[in-house]
């Protein structure tokens, strides 16, 4: 039995993608120390050099991106592959992935393609399939599913990005923030990146108070984007998702974020990337597109994308509750359908992890 090393991604908040590996291969884990530095300081100190001389070409290990730090990069990938005889399958989580390199292959929820999406793996789809609080969420909404809702949208960000202050600005501006559960927590205001994707026409500010809290502990410190906030999505009608990404790139990434209006059986909105609507009709979902106009999501300019966002929100924003809530109650087999759906395609995920014949996990 090979051992192994593992890293708790999130501090095991989000489902460990290794767990279902390690069901149907039997494979053994060792924890490692709590630091991060350590987990890069020992791979390319000992856990390299002994994968060169205990491995071979018929061999597959696969490892966290975690264990890099979050440093892992082009370069990185390059010196990992000069050394490797085996293959070695890196898991990767966020978006900007570095480039597969001969043995080093890299996993990431970005899809260059929509065709055969299905096939990909996808983290994040694993973690909204198999998350263990699934079932409460249902039976939140089972007991919760006939009452007016409170607000029409949720809104909630942490990271300062355009996109989410523009969408802010527009709420604010326009009064359907008194429509909307909204918070920003503003992580990394002084980071704050790509200002110039929106053209002149779009309003960008700044300079709101920040951070806006909700007023539970979800929202003091803890996110938990991995799941949902119950209390609050259960009060709203729309799920207005600020996805990580909004620039044009040339892939579309999926984070925790995309899945969770299915999740959560609400109506999905997705602030995010052209093309994602396209992608996750590809993989099965039901967007409501005879209640919501992703016409959006055809648009490649940001500025024309989110002008047309600002207007299929004016629109819905019309609806009294009690008009949108008789057509929330229609919709019960479709909510349920995608719930399903996450849980099927997580299965999917598992088959494509173990279609590798691993050797060891790291």
């Amino acid at each position: 039995m090979n051992y192994s090393y593992t890293v708790s991604y999130l501090g095991g908040r989000f489902v460990q993608w290794y767990d279902y590996v390690n069901i149907e291969r039997n494979i053994e884990h060792k924890k490692y120390p709590n630091s991060y530095n350590e987990y890069y300081d020992s791979f390319f100190k000992i856990e390299l050099d002994y994968m060169k001389n205990n491995y071979n070409e018929s061999d597959v290990v696969f490892i966290d991106e975690e264990y890099f730090s979050r440093k892992l990069n082009d370069e990185l990938v390059s010196r990992i592959n000069s050394k490797l005889n085996c293959k070695l399958v890196i898991i990767y989580k966020d978006c900007g992935a570095p480039l597969s390199q001969g043995n080093v292959e890299v996993i990431s929820p970005e899809y260059y393609s929509i065709d055969k999406c299905s096939d990909k793996f996808n983290y994040y789809i694993l973690n909204a399939g198999k998350q263990p609080l699934r079932e409460l969420s249902k039976s939140f909404w089972n007991y919760n599913k006939n009452q007016i809702r409170y607000k029409k949208f949720l809104f909630t960000n942490g990271t300062v990005k355009p996109h989410r202050t523009v969408m802010y600005n527009f709420l604010k501006e326009s009064n359907i923030i008194e429509n909307t559960l909204c918070s920003y927590l503003g992580y990394h205001i002084n980071e704050e990146k790509n200002t110039d994707i929106f053209d002149e026409s779009v309003v960008y500010l700044s300079d709101f108070d920040k951070p806006i809290y909700l007023d539970t502990t979800w929202e003091l410190g803890d996110p938990q984007s991995e799941f949902t906030p119950l209390s609050l999505i259960s009060n709203c009608y729309f799920d207005l998702v600020s996805c990580t990404q909004f620039e044009n790139t040339h892939n579309i990434f999926t984070s925790e974020k995309v899945f969770r209006p299915f999740l959560s059986f609400v109506f999905p909105i997705f602030l995010g990337q052209y093309g994602l609507c396209n992608l996750l009709r590809n993989l099965g979902f039901d967007l409501f597109d005879d209640i919501i106009d992703h016409s959006y999501d055809l648009e490649k300019n940001p500025s024309t994308r989110i002008k047309k966002l600002f207007d299929e929100i004016n629109r819905l924003n019309k609806f009294s509750n009690l008009e949108l809530h008789e057509i929330y109650t229609k919709k019960e087999k479709i909510f349920l359908y995608n719930f399903k759906l996450l849980e099927t395609l997580a299965d999917t995920q598992v088959n494509i992890l173990n279609k590798y014949k691993i050797t060891s996990i790291i």
